[in-house]
């Protein structure tokens, strides 16, 4: 339980504190204890005790979540959470193939969880994770998912979804998030009223959609809508969007597949992850080399050498692979 102190026993403690920061010249940690979900809180207390002249940290009674001190850190992992349930793979899944590269790019780093083999995950995520990501084509199977990413949305952290949400958003949980949702749409008579340059990235939109995995529309001044559809009745949908709460791509407007199973961005996903993610200019050193900086490694298997390239031409796999690297 959080209680306050009682105003006796702050003085008290401030004497003797003070006493041993001042006399005895000794660095003085003090530790306070404020909820996961009230952060803003945690760096006003922060700065209150360190305008004492002494070393704050907030965090929890159990000292079991990245609390706050001097300095707040910027957490870099990423909760990639994805289903087995249904047969497929962590090679296979969405948040592997389709995110997993723009947020390394980004400087995040992705930390997979199987909702299927390991159940949720901890419920306090702020502090540690940047955020939690999910992507599928239909809502998370385990019963405890819907309570458990409300928790997160509640706490702070921030989700970004692609394809489909995962779960259906509750009253509170939308209306925090600034959005509502759309009880119909009519997708014969919908026309694009808006887009950001955003869209258009690898692939321009199709003339038309089926349907959306999801109807939303946005109702906040803080969210960024990237992709507007309204319908012959004047209802609105926005299917792409971005706020301090994270961000939402509806399936089937953020990519698509070819026949040969390639897939196409029709959405930026750099711009739309800097956005959802509220990245700064802070620099992201890569602590797995000596000097911090980024290293590419690629492989080149040697069984094609001998064989025709598949590029215009007609040379073989390895004069092409050397022309083409050195």
């Amino acid at each position: 339980t959080y209680t306050e102190v009682d105003e006796n026993d702050r003085q008290w403690l401030l004497g003797h504190l003070n006493k041993a920061k001042d006399t005895h010249g000794l660095d003085v940690i003090v530790i306070d204890y404020v909820p996961p979900s009230r952060r803003k809180e945690a760096e006003a207390v922060a700065k209150v005790i360190a305008a004492h002249g002494f070393i704050p940290w907030v965090s929890t009674p159990s000292l079991d979540y990245i609390g706050i001190g001097l300095f707040e850190s910027l957490p870099r992992k990423v909760m990639m959470l994805y289903d087995t349930s249904d047969g497929s793979s962590l090679y296979f899944s969405l948040v592997h193939t389709l995110l997993a590269t723009p947020l390394e790019y980004l400087g995040f780093v992705p930390h997979y969880h199987d909702i299927a083999t390991e159940g949720l995950p901890d419920n306090d995520l702020q502090g540690a994770f940047a955020a939690v990501a999910y992507a599928g084509f239909s809502p998370v199977k385990h019963p405890g998912f819907q309570g458990w990413i409300e928790h997160q949305v509640q706490d702070g952290v921030r989700l970004i979804t692609l394809a489909h949400p995962g779960f259906y958003l509750n009253r509170e949980t939308i209306n925090a998030m600034g959005l509502k949702h759309v009880a119909d749409f009519d997708m014969a008579t919908a026309k694009v009223t808006h887009k950001t340059s955003a869209i258009g990235f690898e692939k321009n939109l199709p003339s038309r959609f089926e349907n959306f995995s999801y109807l939303i529309a946005n109702k906040s001044a803080e969210n960024k809508v990237y992709l507007s559809y309204r319908d012959g009745q004047g209802r609105t949908v926005d299917p792409i969007i971005t706020g301090p709460w994270g961000g939402m791509i509806i399936s089937p407007t953020g990519f698509r597949k070819d026949i040969d199973d390639i897939v196409y961005w029709h959405v930026d996903p750099f711009q739309f992850l800097i956005d959802a993610l509220g990245v700064t200019q802070a620099p992201m050193p890569d602590v797995t080399s000596e000097n911090g900086r980024r290293l590419f490694l690629a492989h080149i298997d040697g069984d094609a050498l001998p064989s025709w390239a598949e590029v215009p031409g007609r040379k073989l796999g390895a004069q092409s692979s050397s022309e083409m690297t050195c």
